[in-house]
C-alpha cells in the first residue's frame, strides 16, 4: 500500500466536514474499535480442544478517521428525519508482523491498518424535531452498501427505525420487511413476535402478498422459511410464535394468487 497524503488534525482527515454530534459519535465509535484490537488477534482456531482466540496480540497505538460523509437519508420514511454518515478509519500497529491481514484489510508502509470489520459500516442518525442528532442502535453487515440504492441496505434502516422506537410494523414497507426478513430470519421474527397479535398479522399478511410476487427460484422469503426448518435461530417464545403466523400467511397469500 502507498502512503495515505491526506492530512490529520485531532485524528481526523481535514476534509471531513460532518455535524459535532456525528463527528464526535464517529471518534467515541473508533475508540471503542482501538480498545477491542488491543484485547484481540483477529484470529481464531481449536487449542487443546477449545475454540479461542490464536496468534500474537499486535500492540495499537494511534487511531484516524480516514472517511466520514452523509451516505444515505432514507428517502423511503422521510419523516423520520434519519441520516446515515459512511466511516471509514484506519488504526496504526507499532508491531506489522503481529497483524493478521484477512477480509478486505491492508496496511499501508507506515503501519496504518484499515478495511477493519470491527464497526458498521454507517453510523445511523434520527433528527429531533429540535435538530438534534440521536445516534440509532444498528447493525449493519459490510456488504450491503452505504445508501438506500441496495434493496437490502434499506430493508436495514426500516429495521433501524423500527429496532428504535421510531416505526410500527406495519408502518414499514412489505418490501422492506421481506429484506429484513432474509437479512436474519431469528431477529426478524423475535422483533415482530413482540409487538401486538394485529401488528402482526397485518405485516407479516403485507409481506407474504409482496414475497408472493416474486419467481419462486428467486423468493428471499420461501429461502429464509427453509432455513428456519435447518437451522437454529434462537428464537424466542414470541419467535416461534411469530414464525408459524409467518407460515400461515404465507400459505394465505399464496392460495389467494391462485384464484
Amino acid at each position: 500500500m502507498y502512503k495515505n497524503l491526506v492530512n490529520y488534525t485531532d485524528h481526523v482527515a481535514d476534509n471531513i466536514d460532518v455535524p459535532d454530534r456525528v463527528l464526535s459519535a464517529a471518534k467515541d465509535a473508533v475508540l471503542s474499535a482501538l480498545d477491542y484490537r488491543r484485547g484481540h488477534t483477529g484470529a481464531m482456531g481449536h487449542v487443546d480442544g477449545q475454540w479461542q482466540q490464536t496468534g500474537t496480540q499486535a500492540e495499537w497505538d494511534d487511531w484516524r478517521i480516514a472517511e466520514l460523509a452523509l451516505t444515505d437519508t432514507v428517502p423511503a420514511y422521510p419523516e423520520l428525519g434519519m441520516r446515515v454518515y459512511g466511516l471509514h478509519y484506519e488504526l496504526h500497529t507499532t508491531t506489522p508482523e503481529d497483524v493478521m491481514l484477512a477480509g478486505g484489510m491492508y496496511m499501508d508502509e507506515d503501519g496504518w491498518v484499515g478495511g477493519l470489520n470491527t464497526l458498521p459500516p454507517v453510523l445511523v442518525f434520527h433528527i429531533t424535531p429540535d435538530g438534534e442528532y440521536v445516534l440509532l442502535q444498528s447493525s449493519i453487515p459490510n456488504d450491503v452498501g452505504r445508501s438506500s440504492d441496495t434493496p437490502m441496505f434499506a430493508g436495514l434502516m426500516a429495521q433501524a427505525a423500527l429496532e428504535n422506537g421510531l416505526l410500527a410494523p406495519s408502518e414499514v414497507r412489505p418490501v422492506d420487511l421481506y429484506y429484513m426478513f432474509y437479512n436474519n430470519c431469528g431477529v426478524f421474527l423475535n422483533l415482530i413476535g413482540a409487538f401486538s397479535l394485529e401488528e402482526q398479522n397485518s405485516t407479516l399478511d403485507a409481506m407474504a402478498t409482496y414475497a408472493v410476487g416474486v419467481e419462486p427460484s428467486d423468493n428471499l422469503l420461501v429461502n429464509g422459511l427453509q432455513r428456519l426448518e435447518e437451522y437454529d435461530y434462537d428464537l424466542t417464545e414470541e419467535g416461534e410464535l411469530a414464525k408459524i403466523r409467518l407460515q400461515n400467511a404465507w400459505t394465505r397469500a399464496q392460495e389467494e394468487a391462485e384464484r
